[in-house]
């Protein structure tokens, strides 16, 4: 059986100004060894941060797959 690895992130920073502020991401392995990198940026201004489902839509999206909602 083939298998995806997801490994979760997350990153943190700390200023004097702004206050604490938090990212999440993942780095996704997937099954042909391609490695998905959803690094997480954590700043007071333009920080990066991916929630689950962004990430769940990407890896079915490297799979072939699209998704919508209704």
């Amino acid at each position: 059986m083939q298998s995806i690895k997801i490994k979760w992130l997350n990153d943190e920073h700390d200023c004097d100004t702004c206050g604490s502020s938090w990212a999440n991401g993942a780095e996704v392995t997937m099954p042909d060894g391609n490695v998905l990198a959803f690094t997480p940026i954590a700043h007071c201004f333009d920080g990066q941060s991916f929630d689950q489902q962004y990430i769940y839509e990407a890896i079915l999206h490297e799979l072939g797959y699209s998704t919508y909602y209704e």
